[in-house]
């Protein structure tokens, strides 16, 4: 024990290191006088030095193959850290499974008799707990993930550039973790409810929401000081979103002093100001507005609404013909653009009434009616069998639109439609104004679809905070002690 003293069984240096380094510089210099060749200077006291005086060596000129190479280590290193335990990998892929199993099992009901997607009284609710179990997964799988690898960080810190490519591989490792949750849920949940066809779409959307969770529990991850303050932020994260999000207490029954124009914008359907800034609503009316319009039947018969929709345009609801054109002074439909137009009404209300004996039945007859309304003939639609004179099926639209979410879609609609009458009258500047759980949104006078907003809003959301983590993380290297 040469170098150390004993005190039973603790150990201390007897020299610091700095005496070492002095040491071992005082040996070089008289070799280097010896040996006639010049002393090199000591840089201890030459180079930079962070806020807690420790020096920082000289960084060299970083190229992509070295960013290349520090990213896949970080990605390496979140990937064995996330599945080294097989505890912990059990309870992540059984958590999943088990929450999709008791939420479709408790959720399959009817009003009256077996249970049918088209009656099915809880698709609204299926939704909003599937938004709500991704941004759980989101935020419990990464809550502590930062603070567990804060020693790790705090020894490569010299690598400063590396702040950025450490939480970007952390979120990619999680983000796939969520993606894979998410797919397991969807699959057996959709299976349990018979949801036919939306499958990447509620996949998409609950991926997204478990995302975004990613992302701020890295970023509540980089500001507490301890695991247990971590977890304790979670609920704090979850419970204002679920009482904001519209699902659990409608945006109507709530105070009106939460609402930018009090009892006037509660009664137009708009949402409450700090219903803006939380993500799960914006996932839940991006998922609830998909399945509305994004199901296998109303994807099949939107082209025949288009088209009906472009030619009725161009109609003179008085008499019925063709309007004219103020240049040319000629008809802009032909004869046979108006008989189009009468053959796709009726093909529209032929699907409405169509039935069939099971899915696969329904589909190729509501194909068959499509492909007449854009192509054949009214008296071709007067053939088509679309019910059995013997038996009562269930009509086509039932097996893949449900009649609950339905009803609160055009509900949305028509108060959309009905605030835009009541300004115009009124002679307001505004014409419109967005409506939730409505499938356009108008902001600056535009009008913008509900999907494509609430999508980029939740990017807005994620990216958000992985900068500020990294920030965070960022500032926390230079100050650590």
């Amino acid at each position: 024990h040469n170098l150390t003293q004993t005190n039973y069984t603790a150990y201390a240096r007897r020299f610091p290191p700095r005496f070492w380094q002095e040491r071992f510089e005082s040996y070089r210099l008289l070799t280097s006088v010896a040996s006639g060749e010049v002393p090199s200077q000591s840089q201890i006291g030459d180079l930079p030095r962070a806020e807690d005086n420790m020096p920082i060596p000289i960084s060299r000129k970083h190229y992509l193959k070295d960013y290349w190479t520090l990213f896949t280590t970080h990605l390496k290193r979140s990937f064995l850290s996330k599945f080294r335990n097989r505890g912990s990998i059990y309870s992540t892929f059984l958590e999943a499974p088990m929450l999709a199993f008791l939420i479709g099992l408790t959720l399959r009901a009817s009003d009256e008799g077996p249970y049918e997607f088209g009656t099915g009284q809880n698709l609204i609710e299926y939704l909003f707990l599937s938004v709500t179990v991704g941004m759980f997964l989101g935020l419990t799988n990464s809550a502590t993930e930062i603070l567990r690898d804060k020693p790790t960080l705090r020894r490569e810190r010299n690598h400063r550039y590396g702040t950025g490519i450490y939480i970007f591989s952390k979120f990619l490792t999680l983000s796939l973790l969520a993606i894979i949750q998410s797919a397991i849920y969807i699959y057996i949940g959709n299976t349990m409810l018979e949801i036919e066809g939306m499958f990447i779409y509620h996949w998409a959307w609950m991926s997204l929401t478990a995302i975004v969770g990613t992302a701020m529990a890295l970023l509540i991850s980089s500001i507490v000081k301890s695991e247990r303050a971590a977890l304790s932020a979670v609920p704090l994260l979850l419970v204002p979103q679920l009482l904001l999000a519209g699902a659990l207490v409608p945006f109507e029954h709530m105070n009106r002093g939460l609402f930018q124009g009090g009892e006037t914008a509660r009664k137009e359907g708009a949402e409450p100001f700090p219903a803006r800034l939380m993500p799960l609503r914006y996932a839940f009316e991006g998922i609830i507005i998909t399945q509305s319009k994004k199901n296998w039947y109303s994807r099949t018969t939107d082209p025949m609404i288009r088209m009906r929709d472009f030619l009725k345009e161009r109609i003179d609801p008085v008499t019925g013909e063709s309007r004219i054109d103020p240049k040319t002074k000629k008809p802009l439909l032909t004869s046979e653009q108006l008989q189009r137009v009468k053959t796709l009404n009726l093909a529209i209300q032929t699907t409405d009434a169509a039935e069939a004996a099971n899915i696969e039945d329904a589909k190729k007859l509501i194909r068959k009616i499509v492909n007449i309304g854009l192509n054949g003939t009214s008296e071709e639609l007067d053939k088509i069998k679309v019910r059995d004179p013997v038996k009562i099926n269930r009509t086509c639209s039932s097996y893949f639109k449900n009649n609950k979410l339905a009803d609160a879609v055009k509900l949305s609609n028509s108060t959309r439609a009905a605030n835009a009458y009541e300004r115009e009258r009124n002679k307001e500047q505004a014409a419109t104004n967005s409506v939730f759980l409505d499938e356009w949104k108008f902001w600056f006078g535009k009008k913008i679809s509900t999907i494509y907003w609430c999508f980029n809003i939740l990017l807005l959301i994620t990216s958000t905070c992985i900068i500020l983590a990294t920030l965070v993380i960022t500032r926390w290297n230079r100050r650590v002690k």
